[in-house]
């Protein structure tokens, strides 16, 4: 299916139950025309005295088919005067009654043509929401609550033997720099506060300038990649791009290089067999949402590789969260801190993201966690950084479904780039 497309589809099966009411209205609407001709029908027979529907149908075809009033008469004469039940006396008026319905009739079949080409609209946009919702792999027990299986499948739980599987990447990485020393954590320095003070102009006008400098390359965070901060590990499914799992990896992975990034996947394998040192020649790390929430991940705390976590089974292994709090298709968020350099230049308040996507979210715990962004309350946090590593959670997991102009990829450059700062 060609990309462009998605976010039509996605749109339209977001609101599939709206098309299926659509169609019931169009068809109560069908109905009601349907009565109102019927009934209009035996007005007419009434008119004519006569008795049988039959012939009134045939009226209602002779003040259909013919637009010019003269001919509509001449037809409407030979049609009556060989009923019994009127007589000739009368014909005249019976005539310039029903002559008189012409437009009105066939108002109804303009009518009844344009609401049947609405209801084709309204069923067409259903079924076409409803087959594409139903058949996005990840998405076929999305209002399930998260358990330790992965969403994609248990790929993960097949047993390969080691002697014979290739690391994952092994032929992408070995060329990269030898293993690095672990860096202390540090947080990131807060900006100076100026002091105003009349009585030193010149040490104001030099507090401004540093804090304007310091606004315009530290307080919000760029988005393409910077020297020291280019390779990003991106874990996946099955270590490449190309599966039915991964359709989320390769959005991010289009992001990445398209910025200036150098992504690598990584297979979920890579936890159970890699140590810290496989990590550390990494810039950053992504965790994708689509693979098992079953491995650990101590080899790659280690490292203190700043981690963008977008695999909610992962927050507490990480001590970013105790647990997650909700899993639900959703298009609008609450910033509740623009202060900080991911979420800078975004104004507080409601945050659409366009079309609504599956969102994870995880609870708020002051000690370990500052939420950025929320999906309405403290305890549902879908955006915020860890307050005692360089780590990020980042609760859009399923950025197929957003619109490639979304804000969305602009907070995850800057989340690479805050955790490789903080590192």
């Amino acid at each position: 299916m060609l990309d462009f497309l998605k976010p039509a589809l996605d749109a339209v099966a977001s609101v599939t139950s709206l098309w299926g009411l659509l169609a019931f209205l169009s068809v109560m609407t069908l109905l009601g025309l349907f009565l109102t001709e019927r009934s209009r029908k035996q007005n007419i027979v009434e008119q004519i005295g006569g008795t049988s529907l039959v012939q009134g149908s045939s009226v209602i075809r002779i003040l259909k088919t013919y637009k010019d009033e003269k001919e509509r008469n001449k037809a409407l004469r030979e049609l009556l005067r060989h009923t019994e039940a009127i007589n000739e006396s009368a014909l005249t008026k019976v005539i310039a009654d029903v002559s008189g319905q012409s437009a009105v009739l066939r108002s109804y079949d303009h009518a009844r043509i344009l609401v049947l080409c609405i209801l084709t609209v309204f069923l067409t946009l259903g079924v076409i929401g409803l087959v594409y919702g139903n058949s996005r792999p990840s998405d076929k027990s999305e209002s399930s609550q998260l358990t330790s299986q992965p969403r994609g499948g248990d790929l993960a739980q097949k047993q390969v033997p080691t002697s014979t599987r290739i690391s994952p990447n092994e032929a992408n990485i070995r060329d990269h720099d030898g293993p690095k020393t672990t860096p202390e954590f540090k947080r990131s320095p807060e900006p100076p506060t100026a002091v105003l003070d009349s009585n030193h102009e010149t040490r104001e006008t030099k507090v401004v300038s540093v804090l304007i400098n310091r606004a315009s390359n530290s307080v919000v965070a760029p988005i393409d990649a910077r020297p020291g901060c280019t390779k990003v590990g991106l874990v996946t499914y099955d270590g490449e791009l190309s599966g039915d799992n991964d359709s989320d990896a390769r959005i991010v992975a289009k992001f990445l290089s398209d910025h200036g990034y150098q992504p690598q996947t990584i297979h979920q394998w890579t936890f159970r067999d890699e140590s810290a040192q496989y990590f550390e020649r990494f810039d950053a790390v992504i965790l994708d949402g689509n693979f098992t929430g079953e491995w650990n991940p101590s080899a790659l705390i280690a490292s203190r590789v700043p981690v963008i976590i977008m695999n909610a089974q992962y927050v507490a292994k990480f001590d970013i969260s105790s647990t997650p709090t909700f899993h639900k298709r959703i298009a609008a968020f609450d910033i509740v801190n623009n202060a900080h350099p991911i979420t800078a230049d975004l104004p507080r308040g409601t945050f659409g993201v366009g079309p609504s996507l599956w969102t994870d979210a995880v609870s708020s715990n002051p000690e370990k966690i500052t939420p950025l962004v929320i999906a309405g309350s403290q305890d549902e946090v879908v955006l915020g950084v860890a307050l005692n590593s360089p780590h990020i959670w980042f609760g859009w997991y399923r950025l197929s479904q957003a619109l490639p102009t979304s804000d969305l990829f602009k907070l995850l450059g800057r989340s690479i780039q805050w955790g490789c700062s903080a590192r």
